[in-house]
């Protein structure tokens, strides 16, 4: 089996890669995964995902240490890495990196890389085009070029925008009322890849994935690589505590009074999905060719936003907060800057009516491997959190900055 990953060094891309491997981790020499992706200026991408399995891949394997290098040198012989660019022409693909793709047969074809900015400047909107939408017509460019079986295109149940009531996995409205520039960017991404694939009669498969979180099935619980969505509303709280401590230890220890209204809806929520729970039903829906083509990859219930907001603020010692149902009135200097920046982003998640996603394409293919949605309760969440804390919402290796 030879499957090719757009987007594998991120979250989703890199569990569905440990999915892979863990499924086939007895038949490594029937398996290649071939992966796009790109170098960076420190590391080179085969590097890059070498160091990947050995930080994140190993627990997810559950391959104990003593047996990790062995392991480690058998998934290194099934992964091709190859070098590209969703922004560049022939997405920056050497002419023998091209050659190699030229020359197998393709089982599988999964683009999951993508820009993910909920921001609506004009700069912003300018790299949402050429990444997404761009970026997937150059990949449709290169797919028509290879001999593929199936190729599967992962998109975002947020791409429906500010819909209402039931919203159907192949939901597409590309005059709706969207949240921001990236909601649409992925529909008419998704709408291309699709017009692609019936008008080439290529099988496909389209995921939609809701906001995806850490780990809450596989070792360890909670990893995550990625701290957006309610993570990074989060860091703007921890950024404030930093400014104000200068030291991670202190975080958490000290209490601090940020007096800030954070409008919220009481009578919704936010559906989160577990990154590993995603890829399982990605990988299973494919390997047993569920004869489904459109699925939601969402959980099961919202959190509601009072609750999840609640356990962030009150784990990393946040005091004075309080929540509202509409905005607020004579704003002080700090709730000035909360709505200027990430409250900016994130109210129009928090103050709208709850969705409901059908995922009615997606129980067989639970039935069949057995698998259950992790219910997003307050003890998962929080399980989510502790992880994110010990690793200080991955700001501990960055450079801190600050605004306001």
């Amino acid at each position: 089996m030879r499957i090719a990953i757009t987007g594998a060094t991120g979250l989703l891309g890199r569990n569905l890669v440990f999915e892979i491997i863990k499924q086939n981790i007895n038949n490594l020499n029937d398996l290649e995964i071939i992966v796009l992706g790109r170098d960076e200026k420190n590391m080179v991408l085969s590097g890059r995902m070498k160091y990947i399995l050995l930080e994140d891949g190993f627990d997810y394997l559950g391959i104990r240490d003593k047996e990790r290098n062995q392991k480690l040198e058998e998934i290194n012989k099934c992964i091709v890495s190859i070098s590209f660019d969703l922004s560049k022409d022939k997405l920056a693909i050497s002419d023998e990196d091209f050659a190699i793709l030229k020359g197998k047969t393709i089982d599988y074809f999964f683009h999951l890389a993508a820009l993910t900015d909920f921001r609506n400047t004009p700069k912003v909107r300018i790299s949402l085009d050429e990444i997404n939408i761009k970026g997937t017509n150059r990949i449709l460019k290169l797919i028509s070029a290879l001999d593929i079986g199936e190729m599967i295109y992962v998109g975002s149940a947020y791409s429906c925008g500010n819909a209402k009531g039931l919203v159907k996995p192949d939901h597409v409205n590309l005059e709706g009322n969207f949240r921001n520039y990236y909601e649409e960017t992925k529909l008419v991404a998704e709408n291309n890849f699709k017009k692609y694939a019936d008008n080439h009669k290529k099988r496909y498969r389209i995921f939609r994935p809701i906001g995806i979180s850490g780990r809450l099935i596989e070792q360890p619980i909670g990893a995550t690589c990625k701290y957006d969505v309610f993570y990074g509303w989060t860091i703007f709280f921890f950024k404030q505590k930093y400014k104000h401590f200068g030291t991670f230890n202190d975080i958490y220890t000290h209490p601090l009074n940020i007096p800030v209204r954070i409008w919220a809806s009481f009578n919704s929520g936010l559906n989160i999905v577990p990154s590993d729970y995603a890829a399982k039903l990605m990988y299973a829906a494919c390997i047993y060719a569920d004869p489904g083509r459109h699925y939601h990859l969402v959980n099961d219930i919202e959190i509601s936003h009072t609750i999840y907001l609640k356990i962030i603020l009150d784990d990393i010692n946040v005091k004075g907060y309080s929540f509202v149902e509409k905005m607020p009135m004579n704003l002080n200097r700090i709730e000035k800057f909360y709505y200027q920046t990430v409250g900016k982003l994130f109210t129009p998640y928090a103050n709208c009516d709850s969705v409901s996603y059908d995922i009615e394409s997606i129980v067989p293919i639970r039935k069949k491997i057995g698998l259950a949605c992790p219910l997003m309760t307050p003890t998962n969440f929080k399980r989510l959190i502790d992880f994110a804390k010990v690793h200080c919402f991955g700001l501990a290796r960055k450079k801190l900055t600050f605004g306001g």
